[in-house]
């Protein structure tokens, strides 16, 4: 048995109706993107300046599951 069916993740409650690929591969461009876009603000801390994107790596992590999540962050680092 699956563990999305055991366990939905955020992106599962949302999406329900919609194609499991197709919404997978819109989720990950969409993560990427958001990845992409966190890692242009930034918050003054001294001594190192802090981004968003710890948190949104987290969020992302949060919300799509491992797998997903992965994926995600993998299509940042491409």
């Amino acid at each position: 048995m699956s563990t999305a069916v055991l366990h939905p993740t955020l992106a599962d409650r949302l999406f329900r109706g919609q194609s499991s690929r197709v919404r997978q591969v819109l989720l990950a461009i969409g993560g990427s993107l958001a990845l992409w876009a966190s890692a242009k603000i930034q918050i003054p801390f001294y001594p190192v300046p802090l981004t968003m994107q710890t948190f949104m790596v987290l969020v992302i992590g949060m919300a799509f599951g491992p797998r997903l999540g992965t994926a995600t962050v993998g299509l940042y680092l491409l």
